[in-house]
């Protein structure tokens, strides 16, 4: 379960990766949340740096053609992790 976003990650890559994005039925976003989730709750980096880091993320895929073809319907991020994990603690 831990590993899942760095399986599905190796695995679409190698088996299922269309190069002309005209041509692609879906996207996968390769970004690790679960690495986030822990990095913060451990103290590895601050919560407005992870925070930010998502967000120009988020910039970055609002801007793309592939993403205003379907409003980003058709791109794909793995969150390895249960929703139960990601309570706000506070």
């Amino acid at each position: 379960q831990f590993s899942l976003d760095w399986f599905v990650h190796r695995y679409i890559y190698t088996n299922c990766r269309e190069p002309d994005p005209a041509k692609a039925n879906l996207f996968f976003i390769p970004l690790p949340l679960t690495m986030l989730f822990y990095g913060v709750k451990y103290k590895a980096f601050r919560q407005k740096k992870a925070s930010s880091y998502v967000e120009l993320v988020k910039q970055h895929l609002q801007g793309l053609e592939t993403w205003k073809r379907n409003g980003g319907k058709d791109h794909l991020l793995v969150v390895s992790k249960t929703i139960r994990d990601f309570h706000d603690e506070r």
